[in-house]
């Protein structure tokens, strides 16, 4: 349950300290050890690249959330990357 929460926690405070800015959030994820935050986080970075139109970017860090939660079996991940990538095709 904490864990949840931490993870829930740490994408609040990415998306209001880094919203617009998908390089802060480049260099957060490429420091980042490979767990269940670092999926919210690429969800993230996808859906900052959607709202910049960036569309392929945006596609391929939701595809990336994807594949990390799929081996981590973590289904808030898989939810929030498929998201993701679901809006980047709805905004195309």
């Amino acid at each position: 349950m904490i864990k949840k929460l931490f993870t829930i926690l740490i994408c609040f405070i990415t998306e209001i300290l880094f919203a617009g800015n998908p390089d802060s959030l480049i260099k957060i994820a490429q420091t980042h050890k490979r767990d269940s935050a670092l999926t919210i986080l690429l969800s993230n970075i996808a859906g900052e690249y959607d709202v910049l139109g960036e569309y392929e970017k945006s596609i391929s860090y939701g595809l990336q959330a994807k594949k990390l939660s799929d081996s981590l079996h973590y289904k808030f991940g898989i939810q929030s990357a498929l998201n993701a990538i679901g809006n980047c095709y709805m905004d195309k």
